[in-house]
């Protein structure tokens, strides 16, 4: 709840604005306040997913600094809209597509779930208890927490700290999270997704659909072998991608068929006008530097390897991250998508202009 002498101040601030800024920024105090006193449990009807994150040990050594990304959502997996938007898919798609029908409804729920706010989540943490919210318009909820440092499951390398929601408001299902407990040193792999470990087809938008909606992913060759020996020298693995947050319930199970390293996620945030425009995995500028940035800044001492593919902008902002942090960037891999066309690219004089290159390598 926002205090009220806080938010006595913000109005005083909000006077000096424009008649227009005020009612917008008033609106979103009303808001919060409203948010933070009418959240309401998670419904039987509800689902939560939580997203993998990475937890950092605090200042004092004493604690776990853990964050927490939740989306509370309802799928509705029969209605006239879902069928609505399966039909307008097959028809930008084409008869020859090769669509997989039970795979486009399930994927398509999930785009066109409705997104619960105002929600709270209870977890299970150990022998503790938490609690988060509200959820915000969009579902989401991002929280941090601090569990000292013996707390909880960590078994493992790196250790995952295990968490599930507790039933309540009527709910019976028990939902299932996890955190990745990441050490101040060591070495982390930052590794974007599409047309890097799953082939996706940026460039051709209707390949992009298909491969998104309607088709079994398919992973590049030879990627999990890379990762793999990767793994076995201790790397921490953060997949950061365009694709949008309701596609990792399909990417969970795929990177665990194909034996892809757990690790953190941070993708995009996807609209109904992003849908009903068929945007998928692309604004890669909007998403990607932002969430590298907060990786490097959160263990400056961690040496970073970054993987990308030459098919949208990964060279270019791989590029600015190692000239703004050249201590932490070991390595630059860079996929070619389509060996083709890869003349266009003047890496050494654009992407990696500065850079030594020795820190590179396209393959």
């Amino acid at each position: 709840m926002i205090g009220r002498g806080s938010f006595e101040r913000s109005l005083q601030i909000l006077g000096q604005g424009s008649c227009r800024r005020r009612l917008v920024l008033l609106s979103l105090f009303a808001w919060l306040q409203l948010g933070a006193a009418c959240q309401t449990p998670v419904r039987s009807n509800e689902e939560v997913v939580f997203f993998p994150t990475v937890a950092h040990l605090s200042p004092d050594q004493q604690d776990w600094i853990v964050p927490v990304h939740a989306w509370v959502l309802k799928r509705e997996l029969d209605s006239s809209f879902q069928q609505d938007f399966l039909d307008r898919v097959e028809t930008f798609l084409d008869a020859g597509a090769d669509a997989d029908q039970a795979i486009l409804k399930d994927r398509a729920s999930w785009f066109l779930a409705d997104s619960e706010s105002r929600r709270q989540i209870d977890l299970e943490l150990g022998q503790e208890s938490y609690s988060l919210g509200p959820t915000a318009l969009n579902g989401h909820v991002l929280a941090e927490l601090k569990i000292p440092r013996d707390a909880g499951d960590t078994v493992g390398s790196p250790a995952v700290l295990n968490y599930n929601s507790l039933g309540q408001g009527g709910a019976t299902q028990v939902f299932a999270g996890h955190t990745l407990l990441v050490a101040a040193r060591g070495l982390s792999v930052i590794s974007d997704i599409d047309d890097t470990l799953k082939i996706s087809d940026v460039q051709d938008k209707r390949a992009l659909v298909a491969n998104t909606l309607a088709r079994p992913f398919a992973i590049v060759p030879g990627m999990p072998a890379l990762l793999d020996d990767l793994a076995d020298r201790g790397a921490v693995f953060h997949y950061v991608s365009a694709s949008p947050w309701q596609l990792y319930p399909a990417l969970s199970g795929f990177f665990q068929q194909e034996g892809l390293p757990d690790g953190s996620f941070d993708l995009s945030y996807f609209s109904v006008a992003d849908l009903s425009a068929f945007k998928f995995a692309t604004g890669a500028h909007n998403v990607k530097p932002k969430a590298i940035e907060a990786l490097l800044t959160t263990f400056p001492e961690r040496d970073f390897i970054l993987i990308g593919d030459a098919g949208e902008q990964d060279p270019e902002i791989y590029g600015d991250v190692a000239r703004r942090h050249p201590g932490q960037i070991r390595a630059i891999l860079i996929r070619r998508v389509d060996p083709s066309t890869d003349s266009k690219h003047d890496y050494a004089n654009v992407a990696f202009k500065d850079l030594p290159r020795t820190l590179w390598i396209v393959f």
